[in-house]
């Protein structure tokens, strides 16, 4: 609320509690008799309160508008810095002063002032004392609190019957608020549907007396607070309000619709909130709304194209440079959107390794399923133990019934091969006994040869040398057999080296809109070189440029200049290289360097 427009039982609370500009605005009252009976004594005192040092007015009613009598003006707006020092540039940031030891008596005095006044029947002495009671830690006071809300409200309801002045409604639309906000808090703790309902009436009857106030009455029905949610009539609320408003109400709604996945309609409350009237004294939002519309690949209100790169760029210097505290707030929101969306990246990524890992094929038809499937989703054959002791139906030339479908399923004719039959447990057992006969046989003549060469060795010599050397060349041949199933070992272990799914793009592929992120959790964990190993020099480039991107690189190469901006995780706003640096952490500053160690090994093959 302006402080202008403040009761003076409002500017008194402020003041107890350290508002300098609430002080000041009250002592100017109390000089000048503006709202209030004029007092240079009450003026004085709270001057004494702010500057111990200041002499107070003397109580002369015959001047009580000269602003020189004014102790404390030039304290309040320049802060409480010492006299040798400069003032500092955020005055917020300067440490609070104390009160003097007369705080109590005064605070005690003020409280009993309102006291007397609310027992008076004063609506706002009623409202200032509910809301300090009902931050309180003792349920009596926080009772005593929504009691006097109660008479507050039934006197102004009564003031505005007999007279519709703006202050009066203006009050009442504060009770409600503040009431509303109260048991909003006490509801989110308790869940309890009364107090939900308490909630919504009091938000809808600050609507009916002002209906600008939407924020309120729009939660509930967003989060169904004392109604039943309906997202519909939420919308409807904020769409009559940012009708009524301008850039901020249209930003908001646009904000929505973008947070609830509705790219085209916040796309339009964006560009109406550009055309606002009061777009350029708000030049921080209005200069996020077009960061916006940018990382969207919208255009802005006049359908030109929007270089969000150049826009970021913008943005930044008027949080970083200038100082703007809006601007920087906005700034803040876009760095904690872009770690919203690198998680969300990630997780993707996760998810997708973990279907990997939990993958099974299925046991009729061989497609890739998840492990917990008891259905192919292809083939629909169930795939519990049952199922594999089924035998096809058989009978004519087709002897396993592939002309009709395998189990109720149609395969077609377009050269699809039908799964091979299973057997049954008993024909499995059969074959077994089979193999064990036919190595038993083998065994025996094994050691029957064995023999045979011990025996026979004086008289045969030369067959003996035949046979050993035979044998040594047989036993080469295994030697050299066991390579590639060490190979095969190898491709089947989870941490070979370099993903295939990274390996597998060629270079044509490497900058397709579709071709993911290479490593998005490079900037969680160093990147070993084992599995960067059976990645090509492009390959690597494109893992690299992945970390550039990612930190706010611009790209002007063919290929990265058409890629990166289309990539929800990468946010190009510079070409500066150090720029960009500064913005890693040294996981992605380690992996850059480990990249390039490996391309300096495949160098000489890629200039061949």
């Amino acid at each position: 609320m302006d402080i202008k427009s403040m009761t003076i039982p409002e500017l008194e609370e402020l003041s107890i509690d350290g508002d300098k500009e609430a002080a000041k605005e009250l002592i100017r009252r109390y000089r000048e008799g503006d709202g209030v009976e004029q007092n240079d004594e009450i003026a004085n005192r709270w001057s004494e309160l702010f500057d111990d040092d200041e002499e107070p007015a003397a109580e002369d009613e015959s001047a009580p508008e000269e602003p020189e009598e004014e102790p404390i003006a030039e304290e309040l707006d320049e802060g409480l810095a010492a006299e040798d020092e400069p003032a500092p540039e955020e005055p917020e940031e300067e440490p609070e002063r104390s009160w003097p030891a007369e705080y109590d008596a005064m605070k005690r005095e003020i409280i009993g002032r309102l006291r007397e006044k609310a027992e008076a029947g004063d609506a706002t002495a009623l409202i200032v004392l509910a809301e300090k009671y009902l931050v309180s830690n003792s349920q009596t006071e926080i009772d005593e609190g929504y009691r006097m809300l109660d008479e507050a409200e039934g006197l102004l309801r009564s003031d505005l019957a007999t007279d519709e002045s703006s202050a009066s409604r203006d009050a009442l639309v504060h009770l409600f608020n503040t009431k509303g906000a109260k048991l909003e808090a006490l509801y989110q703790g308790t869940g309890d549907r009364s107090i939900g309902e308490s909630v919504f009436n009091a938000y809808s009857n600050a609507h009916e007396l002002d209906p600008t106030q939407v924020a309120g009455i729009t939660r509930c029905y967003r989060e169904g607070i004392g109604v039943e949610k309906n997202e519909n009539k939420a919308r409807e609320y904020e769409t009559q309000n940012a009708l009524r408003g301008g850039i901020e109400e249209k930003f908001q709604v646009g904000k929505t619709a973008y947070e609830a996945g509705e790219p085209t309609r916040a796309a339009e409350w964006f560009q109406s909130a550009l055309l606002s009237e009061d777009a350029d004294e708000n030049p921080a939002l209005k200069q996020y709304v077009r960061v916006m519309l940018g990382r969207m690949g919208e255009t802005d209100e006049q359908g030109n194209a929007i270089d969000v790169g150049h826009e970021l760029e913008m943005l930044s210097t008027m949080a970083n440079t200038d100082h703007d505290p809006e601007a920087k707030q906005y700034w803040e929101s876009i760095k904690e959107e872009r770690e919203r969306e690198r998680e969300r990246e990630r997780e993707r990524e996760r998810k997708k390794e973990q279907e990997k890992r939990n993958a099974k094929n299925c046991i009729f038809c061989g497609a890739q399923i998840a492990a917990d499937a008891n259905y192919c989703k292809y083939c629909g054959k169930s795939q519990v133990e049952e199922a594999v002791k089924e035998t096809p139906v058989t009978g004519g030339t087709d002897p396993y019934g592939w002309s009709g479908g395998y189990g109720g399923v149609d395969y077609g004719g377009d050269g699809v091969e039908p799964p091979a039959p299973i057997p049954d447990e008993n024909e499995l057992k059969k074959k077994k006994m089979i193999t064990v006969i036919v190595l038993a046989v083998c065994a025996l003549a094994v050691i029957g040869l064995v023999l045979w060469l011990v025996t026979g060795r004086d008289t045969d010599g030369d067959d003996i040398q035949t046979q050993e050397s035979t044998t040594e060349q047989a036993a080469e041949g295994n030697d050299h057999e066991q390579p590639p199933a060490e190979a095969d070992d190898d491709i089947d272990e989870p941490d070979a080296p370099a993903e295939g799914s990274y390996s597998s793009y060629s270079h044509d592929e490497l900058y397709d809109l579709d071709t993911p992120m290479f490593f998005p959790d490079s900037d969680e964990r160093r990147l070993s070189e084992s599995e960067l190993a059976g990645l090509s020099w492009d390959q690597l480039q494109k893992a690299l440029n992945d970390i550039y991107a990612r930190n706010g690189l611009i790209f002007k190469s063919e290929g990265c200049k058409d890629y990166y901006p289309a990539q929800s995780w990468a946010n190009g706003y510079t070409e500066d290289f150090n720029d960009v640096r500064s913005n890693m952490n040294d996981y992605e500053i380690d992996n850059i360097e480990t990249i390039k160690k490996m391309q300096e090994r495949l160098r000489p093959e890629s200039e061949d």
